[in-house]
This record gives C-alpha cells, sequence and structure tokens, in this order.
C-alpha cells in the first residue's frame, strides 16, 4: 500500500518512499498518485539546483572581479573625470566576473556555455524577482517549463508591483496548465494589466532580432529566425513564392510528346496509358523488350544517372523483373523553400566582396572520412564540421567537393599530426589550428573555431611562441576571461591538450580532439582469418564481456 501522505509534499521524505516502491506493484489509482508526486519531486529537485547554481555563479564571480580588479585600470578607452573612469574599469570588471560565474556553472554540470548562462540568469530571477514561482517550484506546483516562460515574460516587466501582479494572478492556476497555455495566460493579463507598456515594449523587441542554428537528428539542422511578425510573413512569402514557380517550372517542363511504357506485363508501350515514367524517356529513344515481354527503352547516357540510387543503394527488381528504379519524385514545397532559401545564400557567397575570416571565406564546409571508407572498403562514420554523419551520405557530399585535402591524424587516438594542402605544402599554422581545435577549446563550448581568436596560452609579451604547442582557438566569451587573469590555460600541447584553471581554481582537463571520432582497426588481409574464425582471434572468447 502506498503512503499517499508520505509522498504528497516533495523532500527528502518523499524522495525516500519514491525511491523504495516499485511502481509495477502499484494499483492504476496508486500509479497516478505515484507518477504526479515523482514529476513533485523533479520539480522541488530542480528549484533545489538553480538555487545551487546562484550560489555558485555569484561566488565564481567575485572571485573573478576580484582577479580582473588586479589588472584592469581606467585606460584610454575610458573617458569623463578620474571618477567616471573608475566606474568604467568597474564595470568591466564586474561584466568579466559574470563571465567567470557563467564558466564555472558551465564547467561544473557539463553544459554549453549558452545553457549555463540561461540557467545563471533564471537562478538569479527565482532568487529575487521571481521569488513566488521559486516557492512554488520547490513545492511541486509548478514545473520549470512554467518557470522557464514565466521568466520569460518577466523581462517584459520593469516595474516590480506589476510583476508581483502578474504572479498572483497566474501562479494559483499554473499547476492545472500546460507551459504553453500558462504563457497565453500570462500574455493576457500583462496585456490586461499595462497596456500601454506592453505596446512600447513590442516597438522595443525589435532589438531581439536574430538567427540561431540547431542541430536535428539524422544529420539535419535548422536555421531559426526572430523578426518581427510582418518581416516574417513577408520573407516566408517571398519563400513560398518562389518556391511554387521553382515547382510549377519543373511540372511544365516534363516533356510528354514521347511513348511511354506500360505499366503492367504483357501491354505494349506504345499504348497511350498514363504513366509515372512520362518524362524520362530522351527524345530519338529505341524501344527494346524487357523480360515482361512488354516494350521499354534503351539506357541513354547521362539519362539513367538522373534517376539511378547512389552506389550505397542496391538495384532492385520489381514483381515483372524490372529494375526498381523509378523516376524521380518531384521535390516537396518545404525542399523547395530550403533549396530556394541556400540558393539567395550562394549568390551572396559568389559575390567578390563576401568577407573573410582567418584570411579565408568563412563558408567552407569540412568533411573529414578516413580514405578506407571513402573507398567503400569500411563503414566507418565520418563527420561534417565536427557533427557525426553515416559513410554513404559523408562519400555522396565528398563526390560532390571541389577538393580533397590530406589529414594525418595518430592512428590510435585519431588526434591531428599533419593539416596539408592539395599540393602537400607545408601546413600552415592558422589552418591547422582551426582544424585541430573544430571549436573553441574550453570544455563545453561549441562555437565553431573559425569564429574564434587564436589565443596564446602563454601570453606572447611574456614569451610565449607562435606554435601549435601555444596555441588554441578561443571564442569571444572565453578569450576575454583568459586575457584578464579570470581563467587560465596551461600544460598546453601541441595536440590540443590542455588544462583549464577556473575562477575558483577547479582543474579541467582539455583532451585533444580527435578529428577521426574512433580509432581505426586495420583492415583485414588476405591470409588474416582471425575476422572470421572465432578460434584464431584471442578475443572472441571475451566477446561477451562488457563493454560490449
Amino acid at each position: 500500500m502506498l503512503d499517499m501522505d508520505a509522498i504528497s509534499v516533495p523532500g527528502g521524505a518523499a524522495a525516500g518512499v519514491l525511491a523504495a516502491t516499485d511502481p509495477g506493484t502499484l494499483s492504476d489509482a496508486e500509479l497516478i498518485e505515484f507518477t504526479r508526486a515523482a514529476e513533485r519531486q523533479v520539480a522541488h529537485a530542480n528549484a533545489v539546483c538553480l538555487a545551487a547554481v546562484r550560489v555558485l555563479a555569484a561566488r565564481a564571480a567575485t572571485a573573478g572581479t576580484a582577479l580582473a580588479r588586479r589588472v584592469q585600470r581606467p585606460g584610454a578607452q575610458d573617458a569623463g573625470s578620474g571618477q567616471q573612469r573608475a566606474a568604467q574599469a568597474e564595470a568591466r570588471c564586474s561584466a568579466l566576473g559574470e563571465r567567470a560565474g557563467v564558466l564555472e556553472v558551465s564547467q561544473t554540470l557539463r553544459i554549453s556555455q549558452y545553457s549555463a548562462a540561461r540557467r545563471v540568469h533564471l537562478a538569479g530571477l527565482l532568487g529575487e524577482r521571481l521569488a513566488p514561482a521559486a516557492t512554488a517550484l520547490r513545492a511541486g506546483q509548478v514545473g520549470l517549463g512554467h518557470v522557464w516562460v514565466l521568466a520569460e515574460h518577466a523581462e517584459q516587466v520593469d516595474d516590480e508591483r506589476l510583476l508581483a501582479a502578474l504572479q498572483a494572478a497566474c501562479l494559483p492556476r499554473a499547476g492545472q496548465q500546460t507551459p504553453g497555455n500558462f504563457g497565453r495566460s500570462l500574455t493576457r493579463a500583462l496585456h490586461a494589466l499595462d497596456p500601454h507598456g506592453q505596446a512600447v515594449r513590442h516597438r522595443a523587441a525589435r532589438g531581439r532580432a536574430g538567427v540561431r542554428r540547431g542541430q536535428e537528428h539524422e544529420g539535419m539542422a535548422s536555421l531559426a529566425i526572430t523578426a518581427t511578425d510582418p518581416e516574417v510573413e513577408w520573407g516566408y512569402t517571398v519563400l513560398d513564392t518562389l518556391a511554387r514557380g521553382r515547382l510549377h517550372q519543373l511540372k511544365t517542363t516534363t516533356p510528354t510528346e514521347q511513348p511511354h511504357p506500360a505499366r503492367a506485363c504483357g501491354r505494349n508501350g506504345n499504348e497511350s496509358t498514363p504513366s509515372a515514367d512520362e518524362g524520362l524517356r530522351p527524345a530519338g529513344a529505341s524501344q527494346t523488350a524487357d523480360a515482361c515481354g512488354r516494350n521499354g527503352i534503351d539506357p541513354t547516357p547521362g539519362v539513367a544517372d538522373k534517376v539511378r540510387p547512389t552506389a550505397d543503394a542496391p538495384h532492385t527488381a520489381d514483381a515483372c523483373g524490372r529494375n526498381g528504379v523509378g523516376p524521380t519524385p518531384l521535390p516537396t514545397l518545404d525542399q523547395l523553400r530550403s533549396q530556394v532559401f541556400f540558393d539567395l545564400l550562394q549568390r551572396a557567397v559568389s559575390d567578390p566582396s563576401f568577407p573573410t575570416q582567418h584570411g579565408k571565406r568563412r563558408i567552407e564546409t569540412q568533411i573529414v572520412i578516413d580514405l578506407e571508407t571513402l573507398l567503400g572498403l569500411r563503414e566507418h562514420p565520418a563527420t561534417i564540421n565536427g557533427r557525426s554523419v553515416p559513410a554513404p551520405i559523408a562519400r555522396e557530399l565528398a563526390a560532390h567537393s571541389g577538393t580533397l585535402r590530406r589529414l594525418v591524424t595518430d592512428p590510435v587516438i585519431g588526434h591531428l599530426l599533419d593539416y596539408g594542402h592539395r599540393r602537400d605544402a607545408p601546413a600552415d599554422l592558422t589552418e591547422f589550428l582551426l582544424a585541430r581545435d573544430g571549436t573553441c577549446r574550453i570544455p563545453h563550448c561549441n562555437v565553431r573555431a573559425s569564429a574564434c581568436d587564436l589565443d596564446h596560452s602563454i601570453p606572447h609579451e611574456h614569451g610565449g611562441p607562435s606554435s601549435a604547442a601555444n596555441e588554441g582557438a578561443l571564442c569571444r566569451s572565453h578569450h576575454p576571461p583568459k586575457t584578464h587573469g579570470l581563467i587560465d590555460i596551461i600544460d598546453s600541447a601541441a595536440d590540443g591538450s590542455a588544462v583549464l584553471i577556473t575562477a575558483l581554481g577547479q582543474r579541467i582537463p582539455i583532451p585533444p580532439r580527435p578529428v577521426l571520432p574512433e580509432p581505426r582497426e586495420p583492415l583485414p588481409t588476405d591470409n588474416d582469418t582471425s575476422q572470421h574464425d572465432p578460434g584464431t582471434n584471442p578475443t572472441a572468447q571475451n566477446a561477451d564481456e562488457p563493454p560490449f
């Protein structure tokens, strides 16, 4: 029998009961209450974690600010009187200290700098402006999703009395709403409580316009654009109009004057029955009988290539014995909108005035694939800009690449040793570092190396050399704290490994970044039977032992 009273209030006692109870032994009614209690416990744990994050970030920020004061002095960039210049220098120290606080949380929780900054910001709001929401979260009355939604709306409110009224009006019924419906309730309440202020904020919100990218599953990614409602509507309409025009062009350019093959066995291919193969036959192609006795089409060079799958997709025969290759289907409107969007970007890249960074254009896509997989001898995962992709997709993309570049990696752990050019000239240091690090070298930071600065671990003015062992990529969020002594990077090596020292003294190892995601086993030779004969494989007898 489940003790309902013991799990009604989240906390240590409830956690013990929940952990000791097997959900499979409960009745339906008990299981429902057990699940609700577990969700309340999760909310409680989130409140406890955010409170700890707030304290951790504050301590690291205090330590970072103190470190920054040792090196920050009023400089030429500060204007005004001596007192004003001192205040400006202090503001810079505080800003650097806040970065140190975010970095401390990022390294402690092993999350990205962006996620850490959001979490620190939310923790600060719950500790001050959103104290009622913090109480409700700790009591399990609302979930973390509700709190995130409230925090977004709190950014629209400067008046603390208005914010208190908003929470008093909406929090009591938030537990019966989804986070989405709770957000709509907050918006309506704001419009009712402060109509003129919200109109002003709506106009000022244009400053939040931006573009963000995200990674999705199966090798896909996304771009999210934030702009005003009319701008987004206009942009979508332009893409949609161009996509519909392209679809209409694809439909109208399909030739129809040629006879088409019959769709069922025994029918003459010269009959005028509509066919999905229409438009795939080139002008002047001769007709031959297929295995079912029907008229077919001689393959004409260049035509089959347009509809034949890649080498990684086997050809299959249908019920009539024909090759299972049909006409290429027309793309969907969504696919065409995406194509149109990137076509427009390609026009911009083709402009000679397109800007560069680190001496080259920033539109290079780096496909890393080992030679054996490129030749089809292996099926090892490859990477595109540091993200894993399956071998067949990597081969397709590599086939369309303009150039291939030789990268020499360590045969055991896979980190980069040499970054070759097409003509095998000596590797350029900048390109080597960008390829070696891939992203900012601070752990859990995913800013691409091409968008980072190249930092000297031992500063150049202190005798630090410009070398692979002493340099690495640091993004614009982590480079200033390193420059001003809030964090430090020591024991930097040519393979990219180093040690990060945080403001609170944490020593975070920075491992080398393998260019190839996993060590590569050698190809078996003709005389090597260990791959096939368990009796000759010294590890076969332990094949069932972990790790699997």
